[in-house]
């Protein structure tokens, strides 16, 4: 019994230390504002910078502006894309931890508006003619169609949101990083079943694509004031 009473004194004081440990620490700065850079977007030639504002204690808004550009990429299923774009990201942090600057896990929250045009060469697609006076469609190809290969575009909308659980961690007052993950729902202008021949909403990476999808990313950067 007396052993269970010293241990649990013994766990009493550790949490008041930490709790003090917590809430004073005496030699952190309080920034109220950075900016951060996600590289994993350079995969894709896009680039995002957040913009990190502390609203309250406890309380942070991110604010990522991104833009996409790629000349002949063939990272979606038609070769020698063309792919442009830009969109915004508006993220909302909590750290449970009482800290005076963001450190330790947080959950997030935000919406994600996007906007990209793909332009491409299209090596499937129908024309329209009449024979016997009906209206048919039939697959183009280098064989009826002088004008083969096409060049087409295309522009994608889509929102949506993400649910994230993170952990960051600040470096000599002035540098932050930051790993996350979570899930997101996304929600595109892109019609697969009108669009049947074609192929830009398969998988999460697509610029049509709708639906639920896993994210997992990381960020670094620094504290101005």
């Amino acid at each position: 019994m007396k052993f269970k009473l010293k241990l649990f004194i013994a766990f009493a004081l550790c949490a008041n230390l930490a709790t003090k440990a917590q809430t004073e620490e005496p030699n952190k700065r309080d920034y109220k504002f950075a900016i951060g850079l996600m590289p994993q977007y350079s995969i894709y030639g896009g680039m995002r910078v957040d913009f990190d504002i502390k609203l309250k204690p406890q309380h942070y808004l991110t604010i990522g502006p991104q833009a996409y550009y790629a000349k002949n990429t063939d990272v979606f299923y038609t070769e020698n894309t063309d792919f442009s774009g830009f969109g915004v990201n508006i993220n909302y942090r909590y750290f449970p931890s009482k800290l005076v600057q963001p450190t330790g896990f947080y959950l997030g929250a935000g919406l994600v508006l996007q906007s990209t045009k793909a332009t491409y060469t299209n090596s499937s697609y129908f024309i329209s003619y009449t024979e016997d006076g009906l209206p048919k469609q039939m697959y183009a190809n280098s064989f009826n169609d002088p004008n083969y290969p096409q060049t087409q575009s295309k522009r994608f909308f889509k929102g949506g949101y993400d649910l994230l659980v993170g952990y960051q961690r600040v470096y000599e007052n002035t540098i932050f990083l930051d790993a996350y993950a979570g899930w997101g729902f996304r929600l595109s202008d892109y019609d697969a079943q009108k669009n049947s021949s074609e192929y830009w909403g398969e998988t999460i990476f697509d610029p049509g694509y709708s639906g639920f999808l896993p994210l997992i990313g990381f960020r670094f950067g620094i504290f101005l004031n």
